[in-house]
């Protein structure tokens, strides 16, 4: 809403206006000369200066200065204010009944400097104002970090024991760097500690939902799904996705004439129970891109899961990684395929299909990367997370013959209900 510009004048088209008062509000000319007569008759100090949206109402204006017959209340282009606006202001003083000394430009200057500094201070004040309550926020959403933890265990992301080794992982590095990241009202650059980033590879690992739930909650204060991705890879045989591996996968591609099509086959291995000490770290512990993290909270593996690659129109066959598990479900088998199809993408191989045995996990994993196994409504395939083609699935043919032949063994009878 405009307001007129010149000193102590208080109209406001929002209290007075054209239609109730015949108050009308008329920008500054654009001619430099004509806008200069303007500004001295503001009677505005020398530092104030005009923006476009800057106005002087009507009054201060004789009535010859408008334009006649013009449907909008228009001034014409020689149009400037009559008096200076402070000598109006003065003036109306002087005729007053309590006649006031009038104020010299020194005192006026304080004046002007005096209400500055108040708006200023005023300003300062509210922020004092807001720091303690932004400290209060702050404090609030550290303290609820367990709740944020049994947030989505209640959302049914993981389960209580997966919640509990969480809260035993990274959570004091966490709320370290959401409390610098607050301070400092920007993204940290530091790297991630390890404890970090093991907590950050297990709860992705446990579920991807739940874990862009908590970063978004914590404001990217953990990686992105990108960055747990390249902490899959390892070297030196360590458990995660083998860096050596895709690189020979890597060269193959290059040196092929043809593009190579391969199978992917996924399947756990049973393994002795054995917590060994090599004078570094600790081994056979679960570890999901840990790079070597162990503790009281951690669980003993007892199974290993491998990922192998075996070429249909080659001939070579690559295991690409593995992982030291305790039990897998299927949303976490999903999780790590995703995984390995876009890493082997990368190499510039083709997975077209994907092998895997019987197990209740499995079944569920096909389910959920979107594969249905019900005969009233088959799917078997479903679609790569990049390129977004098919890839079918094949429960292995021997490992179904050997569940068939136990199922007949206990049952003694099958019947074909179809």
């Amino acid at each position: 809403m405009p307001s007129c510009s010149g000193f102590s004048c208080k109209n406001r088209s929002e209290t007075k206006h054209l239609k109730s008062h015949g108050i009308s509000y008329h920008t500054f000319p654009k001619d430099v000369n004509l806008k200069k007569m303007w500004f001295d008759a503001t009677g505005r100090p020398s530092n104030w200066f005009p923006t476009k949206n800057s106005t002087i109402c009507s009054i201060h204006f004789e009535e010859k200065m408008f334009q006649p017959l013009k449907k909008k209340r228009s001034l014409f282009k020689w149009a400037i204010p009559k008096l200076r606006l402070r000598q109006i202001f003065e003036k109306m003083e002087i005729a007053s009944d309590n006649i006031q000394m009038i104020e010299t430009p020194r005192k006026r200057n304080m004046r002007i400097t005096i209400a500055r500094h108040e708006q200023m201070l005023k300003k300062q004040r509210s922020q004092i104002k807001r720091l303690p309550q932004k400290t209060y926020r702050y404090r609030k959403k550290i303290s609820n970090l367990k709740d944020i933890l049994t947030d989505i265990t209640e959302q049914k992301f993981v389960n209580s024991d997966q919640s509990a080794h969480l809260e035993n992982l990274g959570v004091n590095d966490l709320i370290a760097r959401y409390k610098n990241t607050s301070i400092s009202n920007r993204n940290i650059k530091k790297k991630y500690s390890p404890a970090l980033r093991a907590f950050a590879c297990t709860l992705h690992f446990y579920s991807p939902k739940g874990y862009e739930y908590v970063r978004q909650k914590f404001q990217t204060c953990l990686p992105h799904s990108r960055t747990i991705k390249k902490w899959y890879e390892s070297v030196d045989a360590q458990p995660g996705f083998t860096q050596e591996s895709f690189k020979a996968l890597t060269y193959k591609a290059r040196n092929t004439d043809y593009k190579l099509l391969c199978n992917l086959v996924v399947d756990e291995m049973a393994i002795m129970k054995r917590i060994e000490w090599d004078g570094k770290k600790m081994h056979e512990y679960v570890d999901i891109c840990s790079k070597g993290i162990s503790g009281d909270y951690l669980e003993e593996a007892k199974e290993v899961l491998v990922f192998l690659v075996t070429a249909i129109n080659a001939a070579f066959k690559i295991p690409v990684g593995y992982f030291l598990v305790a039990g897998v479900t299927g949303e976490q088998r999903s999780n790590l395929v995703k995984q390995c199809l876009e890493l082997l993408h990368e190499t510039g191989i083709e997975v077209t299909s994907r092998t895997f045995d019987g197990c209740p996990a499995n079944i569920s994993m096909a389910k959920e990367l979107g594969c249905s196994l019900n005969i009233n409504n088959i799917k078997t395939y479903f679609h790569h997370p990049i390129t977004n083609k098919q890839i079918f699935i094949f429960p292995d043919p021997c490992h179904m013959l050997k569940l068939l032949r136990n199922a007949l063994e206990a049952y003694c009878n099958i019947y074909n209900c179809g």
